[in-house]
This record gives structure tokens, sequence and C-alpha cells, in this order.
């Protein structure tokens, strides 16, 4: 991209605001980006990149194709903005959004943890229908789609919103955050374990639990430096050394409370660099801050213990080991629980859910066949669509469906999609036992 640079200059106006002169752009919290030693962020018609040690602020112009204000700007090689109330993905091409997905805003991610690994985009946790998930789902470059990423971890945090997390050495650590009480779906319950997950061998670990971690949400001034994650809580700067386990305690620092601490961080050169309101000033007017983090005292240390069994963690166990055997038994004595429809509702168990009545017509057809052509799913949908209007209906009609058959079963069920073996343009679909 040509950026046409325009340049601000500054002027000191003491030692922690670097910037007297305020720049005006409406920045929403949600598209803008640290990337390196740059701010990167979007108005309706341009991108911005903004260095603060440059002094300089380059731009631009962009044409965005719909609303985007439920939506998140995220980079890789690429600039992206994903719908945070479901999978809409769209791509910055060419100085223009495109849609990539073939998805829909299904409301059930809702406050996950979005994030780039190995330029693929990645989604964790997150709430809908009433639940919250402890599952990543990554976007497909191959399909266009969100699929759910398989894991080989015996071991699982609970399904988690609104968490802080981080990527350090090809791991992703989350803590904080909420989860959904099982007995009141109306109740949230803090969470108070950091968990680790290695993006290399896919397993989950339980670090350690402490009660800092209650009641700490996720914010864009976060940010890692020298092998620590910083975050505030109750107004005081905090600092988790993600080697040794130590938490630090800075205190409460006047500094922060010139920014809004709603925009992302920069750190370099030992310096942290921040966005907040120029003083004095309407909201849209806006200042860069900086702060010395060598400069800063630590006020208390506390050394966080691993997570380890004691005597009690035995005896948990042993009760554990003891209910899951039973658990075990109950399940193979009993009988096998099938998907039934029966009038407008999909019946598993004791559980139900109203389908529409394309989902109907489709399930009927899954509940009587071992495997579907594409082409019978197609044939269900009015005849005087056309051809890509009837594929685009058929793909968020599985996607429907497929979301409410996993939820119905606790993903004992889904539906497969599987490409020709003599033509991989031709595929079917199969409603398949998850093992």
């Amino acid at each position: 991209m040509n950026f046409k640079k325009l340049i601000y200059f500054f002027f000191q106006l003491n030692l922690v605001v670097l910037y007297a002169q305020d720049f005006v752009h409406p920045i929403y919290q949600n598209h803008i980006i640290a990337d390196g030693e740059n701010f990167e962020y979007i108005t309706n018609d341009h991108l911005y990149k903004l260095n603060p040690k440059t002094k300089s602020l380059d731009s631009i112009s962009i044409e965005i194709t719909q609303k985007i204000g439920t939506f998140k700007l995220i980079k890789n090689s690429e600039y992206f903005l994903v719908n945070s109330l479901g999978g809409e993905l769209l791509h910055l091409n060419e100085n223009k959004t495109e849609r990539i997905d073939h998805s829909f805003s299904h409301k059930n991610q809702l406050k996950s943890s979005l994030f780039t690994f190995e330029n693929t985009i990645y989604r964790f946790g997150g709430y809908g229908f009433f639940d919250s998930r402890n599952f990543f789902t990554y976007f497909s470059n191959k399909t266009n789609e969100w699929e759910a990423l398989e894991t080989k971890s015996k071991v699982f945090p609970p399904g988690l919103f609104d968490n802080k997390f981080f990527i350090y050495n090809n791991n992703f650590y989350v803590f904080g955050g909420y989860s959904i009480d099982i007995n009141n779906r109306s109740k949230r319950n803090s969470n108070d374990e950091l968990w680790k997950f290695s993006l290399d061998d896919k397993k989950w670990k339980l670090v350690t639990k402490n009660s800092i971690f209650n009641d700490l949400n996720f914010s864009n001034f976060d940010f890692l430096y020298n092998d620590s994650f910083y975050f505030l809580k109750n107004g005081e700067l905090l600092s988790l050394d993600i080697i040794n386990l130590n938490l630090k305690n800075y205190g409460k620092l006047n500094y922060l409370d010139k920014g809004n601490i709603i925009y992302p961080t920069i750190v370099f050169d030992n310096t942290l660099f921040t966005i907040g309101n120029s003083p004095n000033s309407e909201l849209s007017r806006k200042n860069i801050f900086e702060l010395n983090l060598k400069e800063i005292n630590v006020v208390s240390s506390t050394k966080l213990g691993s997570y380890t069994i004691g005597s009690i963690g035995y005896i948990v166990l042993t009760i554990s080991v003891i209910s899951l055997l039973y658990f075990l038994i109950r399940k193979f004595l009993s009988k096998p629980k099938n998907i039934r429809l029966i009038k407008e509702n999909m019946i598993y168990g004791f559980k139900k859910i109203e389908l529409s009545e394309l989902e109907k017509s489709f399930l009927n057809l899954f509940l009587n066949n071992n495997e579907l052509e594409n082409i019978e799913l197609v044939n269900l949908i009015g005849s005087e669509i056309d051809a890509s209007q009837k594929s685009r209906i058929k793909n968020s009609t599985i996607e429907s469906l497929n979301l409410k058959i996993s939820l119905i079963t606790n993903y004992k069920f889904q539906i497969k999609k599987y490409s020709s073996s003599t033509d991989r343009r031709y595929y079917s679909y199969k409603l398949l036992k998850s093992f």
C-alpha cells in the first residue's frame, strides 16, 4: 500500500506528556492496533499509520463497503476486519474491503479472544446461547469458513469470555474473565485460573490459581515487556513474570489517568506509548503519552505457586476417578441417544431446539440418508432463486443447523463435508457421530 505521508510535529508539554499539539481523528477502540513501532487505525475512508517516535502520521484512502461498528481490526501480513457478533470477515484488498467468509452473525462467540498466529486468525472462548466456550476456532483459507481447532489435550479450562490473554513463545495464555454458572445460566462466575495452551503441541496446562485474577477483563491497554505481561486492576499497574510467576504491583500512576486506557500500547526503547484524550478538550482530540518503564518503582511483589495436587487434591482426584467410573458404567449400560425430528423441533434426549423450515427439510434428509450430494440440498431451495444465491443459502443453512446440532448434542453429532475422490469440484455431506 502506498501511504501519503502527513507529518505532525508535537511540542513537549512535560516529562510524561510527550506531545502538546493534539490531532483529531475519530478513533474507535476496536479499529486501532499496535503493530511494531506504529499505531494503525481506520476511519470511514482512511487507513492511518502513526509512529510516536518519528512524530509522523501516514495515511491511504480506502473504501469500506459496509458498516463496521461491530467489527474489530486485526492484522497478520494483511489487514482484516472481524465481526464481533459472529463469523463475518472483511479483507482489505487493494484499498477496498471485500467479504471473504461464508458464515453469518451467529452471536455465539461474543467477547471472545481474537488473535493471529502464523498468518492464521483465531478466536478462543466467547459467550452466546446461555453458555461460554472453551475451544478455539480459526479461519480456514481453504474453505473460507471458521473451523474448530482440533486439540490433543486431556484437561481444559472453563468456557471463558471477556478475559485477558497474550501470546508468548508459541503459547496462548489466558486468565481472568468470566464463565457461565451451569446451574444458573443468567449468572456469571469470575475466573481465578491462569491457563496455557501450546499452539505447537495443541495441549492445555493449568499454570496457577490466584484470587488476583478475579474480576479482570480484556483491555486493549495490556502489553508484553521483558518477559512480563502488564495490566491494570483497580487503577494499579501490575506485571506478571511469565517465567518465574512473580506478580509485581507498581501502585497507582498519575500518568495513567491522562489516557483513556482503552487504546493499545506500544513499548520500545524501554518507553511506553499510548493514546489518550487531550486535556480540557472534546473527546475526539487525542494526544500521545509516554512513560519510561525503567523509572517506575515496585510497591510489592508476590510469588505465585505453580498448580500442583496436594493432599486435598488427591482426595478430590480420587472422588473424580470414582465419579468418572460411575459415569462410564452408566453410559455403557444406557441406550445411546439419537437425533429426532418432531414437528418444528429437533429432539435429543430431553433437549429440544426449534428449527426453521429449511433447517427441518435439511435435517429430515440427513436422518433418512447416510450421505447427501450437494445438489440434493440445493434442490430444496426455491427454484426462482439463481444458483449462486442458492449456494449461499445452502451454506448458511448448513452452518446454522450444524451449530444447533452441536449445541443440543454437546458436540456428539456434526455435519461433515467431503470432497469427491475423483473430482474435487463435487462434494457431499454426512451427519456423523463424533468420537
